[in-house]
């Protein structure tokens, strides 16, 4: 009986010495993973960093966006930077409308951009305020897109 009684004394002195080894961490990591959650309002999932999009004769491509929303917004920016002085349109540098009152937490738009590569940037405003962070991708290129296939 003294041996059970010994045995069940050792584990809980370990149990209350791994949660207070822990409990720090543990509530860092916590801490992280929720302002991370709140601060990221918006995601793109469509295109992906340095995807192409074929250029048409005119030196254009239409880009469609698309993505989610956390919290509620009423307009969709967007902007495109293009990567060299040159390259690429400068119609888009300033933040463009890209879709306004989205439902759902989900957002589409298009844009027609010239050859070249941009960097772009999406952010959510509501009642002309910021939600959340700008997110970005660094790479989105209009050109030429080859396939090549070999055995």
């Amino acid at each position: 009986m003294f041996i059970f009684v010994g045995l069940y004394q050792v584990v809980m002195t370990y149990q209350k010495k791994l949660f207070y080894m822990f409990r720090k961490p543990f509530l860092l990591l916590l801490l992280i993973v929720i302002a991370q959650a709140a601060y990221s309002q918006l995601s793109i999932t469509y295109p992906v960093q340095r995807q192409v999009f074929q250029r048409s004769a005119q030196n254009t491509a239409t880009i469609t966006v698309t993505g989610t929303y956390s919290q509620p917004v009423d307009t969709i920016w967007v902007r495109f930077i293009p990567v060299q002085t040159g390259q690429g349109t400068t119609k888009f540098t300033n933040w463009t409308l890209l879709k306004a009152n989205p439902l759902g937490g989900l957002f589409k738009g298009t844009v027609t951009l010239d050859g070249g590569w941009y960097k772009m940037d999406l952010q959510g405003t509501l009642r002309d305020t910021l939600i959340g962070k700008i997110v970005s991708l660094e790479r989105v290129g209009v050109g030429e897109v080859f396939v090549i296939a070999g055995q």
